[in-house]
């Protein structure tokens, strides 16, 4: 004949006193009296369908960690004794992630400056009452039981395991990236948070955003020598900023405003053209295409050159630095001087007389030299008006008119 139960006893720990009992000496198991003690109080079932029996409890509040002994009494075997050992795992419940003034970071956050360091802080935290009816004086936040460990992984590799307990109970893990990278765009970061292996981790996630340098800046035409007076189109180009970086044309210490940018869709590449007109006076004087991304400082970049401005030659034609008009005579000898300003150099100088090209001719004393002409004993045919011409590859110049007056003794 099968026996049955009359008394079920649990205790916890050291209590000399049940925390449950389940009392079946009036003879019918299934009228039972069941009695818990108040840390248990709606949250403990004996149940005796299941078999074996078992103590539910539920929910499981931290206080309930320890040691159980179980006493149960038969009508007709001698009483047995169980015991067991109850681990409660607390899982945390509150993962974040923030930057160092405190504010909590979610989802694509930035955008940070390339060459910048980046500090990330995860913190892990969770509620703990002791039990249901505890006076909330008695709650305080802890991040888990046992306390977890915060790792920081980027595409299932590891980051970073090196995590803390402050004195509020908040288990907290700072990452720090030293120098941000151009490979850091759109990086993802996660912080996870894992104390057992029952539950799943739990998780935080930001997304880098950023800021680049501008990595080249290059003017097409650089080096070329420009023609005064003729209007001309410069190109430069830079690559490598995000945002796009903004071009600004210089000559000297001074900004040129004939510009027009134009940045293609995927923004990795401005081009800027610059039109203008040099003057000879712009000769020597370095002409700059800088490109700069504002939301990051020290980023500016430039390519330049030195100017050379190709002119026609420039002349001027006077007597030799001896002479005087009032005192050139007959038999005299009389010395012009052609003074020219050309770039590049010119390539032919000539002479002219009443409108005529002069050339060497001893016998009746003219004598050319490059930029000087000689006449020797000059007579009454000598008066008339004297000019010099000079050629390069911008054109032909020449000087003004020099009236040659010749007084007779």
């Amino acid at each position: 004949m099968e026996d049955t139960l009359e008394l079920a006893l649990w205790y916890k720990d050291d209590s000399a006193k049940p925390i449950y009992s389940l009392d079946g000496r009036t003879g019918n198991v299934r009228q039972a009296r069941h009695s818990s003690s108040k840390s248990l109080s709606g949250r403990a079932y004996f149940s005796t369908v299941d078999r074996p029996a078992v103590l539910v409890i539920d929910p499981v509040i931290p206080e309930d960690e320890g040691s159980y002994r179980c006493r149960v009494d038969f009508h007709r075997e001698r009483t047995r004794h169980f015991e067991l050992y109850v681990m409660v795992i607390v899982p945390p419940t509150e993962i974040v992630i923030k930057n160092q003034k405190g504010e909590i970071l979610e989802n694509v956050i930035g955008p940070l400056n390339e060459g910048e360091t980046c500090l990330l802080i995860c913190e892990v935290t969770g509620e703990y009452i002791f039990g249901p009816n505890a006076s909330k004086y008695y709650s305080f936040l802890l991040s888990g039981k046992p306390s977890p460990l915060v790792t920081w992984w980027k595409d299932n590799i590891l980051l970073d395991d090196s995590y803390e307990t402050t004195s509020s109970g908040r288990v907290r893990n700072e990452l720090i990236i030293p120098e941000l990278k151009r490979h850091h765009l759109m990086v993802v970061l996660m912080c996870q948070a894992v104390n057992n292996n029952i539950s799943l981790p739990l998780s935080a996630y930001v997304t880098l955003n950023m800021n680049f340098r501008p990595l080249t800046v290059t003017i097409k035409q650089k080096g070329l020598p420009l023609s005064s007076g003729k209007m001309v189109q410069l190109e430069c180009r830079t690559s490598g900023s995000r945002p796009p970086a903004e071009i600004t044309w210089w000559k000297g210490s001074t900004q040129l405003r004939s510009t027009k940018n134009r940045t293609n869709k995927d923004e990795t590449l401005t081009t800027s053209f610059l039109t203008i007109r040099s003057s000879m006076e712009d000769n020597g004087k370095y002409l700059s295409c800088k490109a700069e991304n504002r939301l990051i400082q020290d980023s500016t970049i430039e390519d330049g050159w030195v100017l050379e401005v190709y002119h026609p030659p420039e002349l001027t034609l006077r007597l030799g630095s001896k002479l005087r008009h009032s005192h050139i005579q007959v038999g005299n000898d009389v010395y012009l001087e052609c003074n020219i300003r050309a770039n590049p150099w010119v390539t032919e100088i000539g002479w002219k007389f009443e409108g005529r090209e002069l050339q060497t001719d001893t016998t009746v004393g003219v004598i050319v030299s490059n930029q000087s002409l000689v006449l020797q004993k000059v007579q009454r045919s000598s008066r008339g008006r004297y000019m010099c011409f000079a050629k390069n590859s911008e054109g032909l110049g020449e000087s003004n008119v020099l009236h040659l007056r010749v007084q007779c003794k």
